[in-house]
């Protein structure tokens, strides 16, 4: 059986390393990201739920389901989304 767990609780993670609980224990980054977002394309969830989305926009420059990808992106980071009464007080780069 092939299972994957996240646990941010770092504290929790050592302990369990410290008492043996864990067999494996790899390090998730770009990759694990990456496979959840071919899993949502490839199943459309991520273009049904853009149908769905609310936009006040009349011209769609950038497809929303662009937009949502970003928004779960830096949920998935534990980053708040910029929104749109904040994006002006953010410093370009």
């Amino acid at each position: 059986m092939d299972l994957a767990a996240f646990q941010y609780d770092r504290s929790f993670v050592l302990d369990a390393l410290r008492h043996g609980d864990l067999d494996y224990l790899e390090h998730v980054s770009e990759a694990a990201e990456a496979d959840l977002f071919r899993h949502l394309l490839r199943r459309q969830v991520i273009q049904r739920l853009a149908e769905t989305y609310p936009s006040p926009r009349k011209k769609e420059e950038v497809p929303v389901w662009i937009y949502l990808s970003s928004e779960l992106s830096l949920k998935l980071h534990g980053a708040r989304a910029i929104t749109p009464s904040r994006a002006s007080s953010v410093p370009a780069v």
